[in-house]
């Protein structure tokens, strides 16, 4: 399992020293495709750009929900802890 991380670590540190794309090279994915392929291209783009955020959002607001019942609970205890001892 570790050998295999490491692989994939070598593997990602070669690509990134090996492909790059220069300050003044331009880039552009949507040469020579027809315009409906474009449009299709930009919503696909727009659909995962926003599932990544709802994914942030609800990560966001499912740790917000722990961190509230964690609080709740260690008040709890201190109370019990002030109220039993």
């Amino acid at each position: 399992m570790f050998g295999e991380r490491l692989e994939i670590l070598k593997l990602l540190l070669h690509v990134m020293q090996t492909v790059r794309i220069g300050a003044e090279e331009e880039v552009d994915d949507t040469k020579g495709l027809k315009p409906e392929e474009i449009s299709k291209q930009i919503r696909e783009k727009e659909a995962k750009a926003h599932a990544q955020i709802l994914e942030m959002v609800s990560r966001m607001n499912t740790m917000s929900i722990i961190y509230r019942l964690l609080c709740l609970v260690v008040i709890g205890t201190a109370v019990l802890y002030r109220v039993y001892v």
